[in-house]
Parts: C-alpha cells; sequence; structure tokens
C-alpha cells in the first residue's frame, strides 16, 4: 500500500507542477491579418465604385485634390485615413531648380520653357522654376537644371545624392568628346560617334512605349494639341553640331537622320542611379531668337523633356501624410486621355 501511495503522489505532484508551468507557457495565437483584408475590401470597394461612377478621371482630370479629398472623406468609415497617389502621368506641378543660375539664365529658362502654365490635355499643368544650390535642395524639387557642363562634375555627389532619391538632372550644354568619355559620359549614358556633326533631328521612336523617345513624342503633341501619329513627321533644325552617337537602346529621345552615322541629339535614362531617379542631356541648340519657328519647336521638346523628368509620379493630397506601419495600397489603371495608376492607400488612425 505504501508503494502504491507513493506512485499515486508523484502523479498528483507531475500534474501540480505541468499545470503550474501553463502560467510560463502561453500559447501563441497566430495574426488573423482580418485588419489587413478588411482595409483591402474597403479599398477596392471605393475605387471600383469611384471609377465606375466617373468621379476619379473628373478629380485627376480638373487637378482637383480639394474635391476628392473631401469625396473620399465623405465615401470612407472616419476611422481610416488616406493617401492618394497618381503615377504615369506629367506632375500637376512640376518644380524645376536652376542650379547656380544668375537673373539671365533664369529668365532664359522662362523663356524656353514659356508659358510656365499651361494646359496638357485638358488638365492644369505649372512648372515653377526657381535658383537653387545643390547644397540646399529643396523638398518639393523634382528636377535640378544645369546650363554649364563644368558645375556637372563638381557637384557629383549632391546630384547622385539627389537622382538616387528619385529626383531628375538635366543637362543642356553642347559636349566634347572628353566630356563624353568622363563622367558626364557615365552620368547620362553617352557614347562617343567618332565625328561631330549635325542634321535635321526627329523622334527615335514614337509608338514603342520601351523607349523615353515615346513619352516626348506623346507629351510634345499633346503640348501643341495635336495627335501622337503625327509626331512622325515632325522634325527639329537648329541643334548645334555634336559627336553623340544614337545607340537604339531605348534611350534615344531624339536621333539624326543620317543612317550612317547617326547620332542623338536628346538622350534620357530612367533609373539612373542605383535604380531610381532620371537623367536627361539635352544638346545645346540655336535659342537666339525665341520667336523663330524653328526654336520654338525645340523650346517646346524640351518642355516635353522637363514633363517626362518630372517623375510621372504625383500625390493629390491636400497635406502631407505619412501612412500607418500597417496599411493597404490598391492601384487601377484610368484609361483616360493618358494611361495612369491611380493609388489609394488606406490605413486606421487607431492602430
Amino acid at each position: 500500500m505504501k508503494g502504491f501511495a507513493r506512485i499515486l503522489e508523484s502523479i498528483v505532484a507531475s500534474i501540480i507542477i505541468l499545470t503550474s508551468l501553463t502560467f510560463f507557457f502561453i500559447e501563441t495565437v497566430p495574426d488573423s491579418q482580418w485588419e489587413d483584408s478588411a482595409l483591402q475590401v474597403i479599398s477596392q470597394d471605393v475605387l471600383q465604385s469611384s471609377y465606375f461612377s466617373g468621379d476619379l478621371k473628373i478629380y485627376v482630370q480638373n487637378d482637383d485634390s480639394d474635391g476628392l479629398n473631401t469625396y473620399l472623406s465623405n465615401i470612407l468609415p472616419k476611422t481610416i485615413d488616406f493617401s492618394v497617389n497618381v503615377k504615369g502621368i506629367p506632375n500637376n506641378i512640376i518644380y524645376v531648380g536652376c542650379v547656380s543660375c544668375g537673373y539671365t539664365d533664369l529668365l532664359e529658362l522662362n523663356t524656353i520653357l514659356d508659358p510656365l502654365d499651361f494646359t496638357y490635355k485638358g488638365r492644369p499643368t505649372s512648372i515653377r522654376i526657381t535658383n537653387v544650390s545643390t547644397d540646399d535642395i529643396p523638398e518639393e524639387t523634382n528636377i535640378v537644371f544645369f546650363f554649364y557642363k563644368l558645375d556637372i562634375e563638381p557637384n557629383k555627389i549632391p546630384i547622385e545624392n539627389f537622382v538616387e532619391d528619385g529626383g531628375t538632372v538635366i543637362l543642356l550644354s553642347n559636349l566634347a568628346q572628353a566630356d563624353i568619355e568622363g563622367y558626364i559620359g557615365q552620368l547620362f549614358n553617352l557614347t562617343w560617334a567618332g565625328i561631330i556633326g549635325s542634321d535635321t533631328a526627329i523622334f527615335y521612336e514614337v509608338f514603342d512605349p520601351g523607349n523615353v523617345s515615346h513619352y516626348a513624342a506623346r507629351y510634345y503633341a499633346g503640348v501643341n494639341q495635336t495627335d501622337l501619329v503625327d509626331m512622325t513627321a515632325v522634325q527639329f533644325n537648329g541643334f548645334n553640331s555634336n559627336g553623340v552617337l544614337a545607340i537604339g537602346d531605348g534611350k534615344d529621345m531624339m536621333s539624326g537622320l543620317d543612317p550612317v552615322n547617326r547620332k542623338t541629339y536628346v538622350r534620357a535614362r530612367g533609373n539612373a542611379i542605383n535604380g531610381n531617379g532620371r537623367a536627361i542631356w539635352f544638346g545645346d541648340y540655336v535659342r537666339v531668337d525665341h520667336n523663330s519657328t524653328n526654336t520654338r519647336k525645340i523650346d517646346d521638346l524640351l518642355k516635353s523633356a522637363v514633363m517626362w523628368g518630372s517623375g510621372e509620379s504625383y500625390s493629390l493630397d491636400t497635406v502631407t501624410k505619412t501612412p500607418a506601419p500597417i496599411h493597404f495600397a490598391s492601384n487601377m489603371i484610368i484609361f483616360d486621355n493618358d494611361p495612369y495608376v491611380f493609388e489609394l492607400i488606406l490605413w486606421r488612425v487607431f492602430y
């Protein structure tokens, strides 16, 4: 009996010990991720209903951020905040910082891009130009613009930092062989052609979205209120002689007609620094009289390059917002005058 009693005592003691250990080993309940699912459903429902009602197109077309934010605030639960981005069309406001520009340079850039407030396919668009230093580039700046090639290499680090953060650098300048084979050639992805010359320039490729020239042609057509198909016949005369080779890799925005020594007069690259930002080299041209037809056409071409250089991504928030750690983004392609992506980001106010 004593042996049996001891066995029973041991069993009871073991049960007590195991029971007490449960207080130290709490079962982990996996996250159901219901919050993410709920936000996803709400976001997609709002996008779908707003798209089919036609409201999204109207707010973007009119650049009506106030109306859009009021509209979304009224249909979303009060416990949810949101942010809106538009991607794939030129920014509604394009901030251009002219680096180390004096009064004459600023006046010239304003003249080239005139009018600064214009309508692109019915959508209000504005270019705002200021003089900036690479030591202190304002946060809203989309493009840093250089007239002088000698300013590029001394500003290598701030330029690369700016582009890596998603900005665009534009250089309007003639180039020599040493420039093309040096840092400028590296930054703008240029190749020496072996011979200097100049001829009539055309859009390298009008219809293929895999070429930056397609977007320049599209924006040029929009600025001049004509059709994209008409860009196949548009020619530009007035570019200065240069020796930059047209490679045909999708980065030649403009090229010459000479099939033997084909040169490029505008070259642009996306994902320029560590997969981010854009870089555009624009060959200089005859800028004596901006009222002349040839000069005005190239002026508008530079404006088209600036529109592409805007980054084609902007916010329609009325105030700067930072999404909560747990948020959900829904995207929808809107087929308007130009197709674009409408992005709606939702998060709970209390998280």
